[in-house]
């Protein structure tokens, strides 16, 4: 994979510094200060993509009591997803409920200095969108809530089997003087689009102070031309695909009749 650094580290490091320095002047007066920066602004997908190592520095001071976590939130652009429910029917599994997400994080991934749900409770997880169960908005139908929960439950745990919705406690580690650092693992099916990172200072349950970051995953060489041309040319991508089939169906055919005739 390759990967794009816009700041080599030792910058980072001592640009967080630099802005660490600043905060005894103000910290008396004023609230939490975070600042955190990512070390590489996009990750670019070719034909052998195995997955990337997302990097995060940052610094963090209270006014006060030092006792703090820090949650990271990173999140894949929104897609239209659904989740079916097979049942075993004379011998055969069918399908026969069936639940749609109107939007769905395509990658959902949460890393903290412990377990999360030792920094807060269920409910300010959901509040603040830290729990992934939250992320995901079902579309209108006849199922209890129960049933509904059941379905999300079951969502989730089948991307995370995919490693596309991660739980890293102890993924961010406090370095000296109040700077941390925090290492999240993309998955080799890390899919394309915007992605946004969330940081955020937890004191007694609670952010006390966030921020926002972005990069963005891209496909490149011919991975991206298929790409931009499947989504652009549905109809013609798809009609493509079914000739290719038929013509691979049609070849085996000859090859078999020609090995046994």
């Amino acid at each position: 994979y390759f990967i794009s650094w816009r700041w080599p580290m030792k910058k980072i490091i001592l640009f967080l510094s630099f802005l660490f320095g600043l905060f005894p002047q103000i910290a008396m007066a004023q609230r939490t200060r975070l600042a955190a920066a990512l070390m590489d602004d996009s990750v670019l997908l070719t034909s052998n993509f195995n997955g990337a190592k997302l990097t995060m520095f940052g610094a963090v001071q209270l006014a006060g009591d030092t006792n703090t976590d820090i949650v990271i939130i990173i999140r894949g652009p929104n897609r239209q997803a659904w989740i079916t429910k097979k049942s075993k029917i004379m011998g055969l599994w069918i399908g026969q409920k069936r639940v749609y997400f109107d939007a769905a994080p395509t990658f959902f991934g949460v890393a903290s200095t412990r377990p999360i749900d030792e920094i807060a409770p269920k409910d300010t997880q959901s509040l603040y969108g830290i729990d992934a169960l939250s992320q995901l908005n079902p579309h209108q139908n006849a199922l209890s809530k129960q049933e509904l929960e059941d379905f999300k439950t079951a969502f989730v745990n089948a991307r995370e089997k995919q490693k596309l919705y991660i739980n890293a406690p102890k993924a961010v580690q406090f370095m000296e003087n109040g700077l941390f650092r925090a290492d999240i693992k993309l998955p080799d099916l890390t899919p394309p689009g915007l992605y946004t990172v969330k940081v955020m200072v937890m004191k007694n349950k609670r952010p006390v102070d966030t921020t926002l970051q972005s990069f963005e995953v891209t496909k490149v060489g011919f991975e991206r031309f298929i790409f931009q041309f499947a989504r652009d040319n549905t109809f013609i991508y798809g009609l493509f695909g079914l000739l290719l089939a038929l013509g691979a169906g049609f070849l085996s055919a000859r090859l078999f009749r020609r090995i046994n005739g």
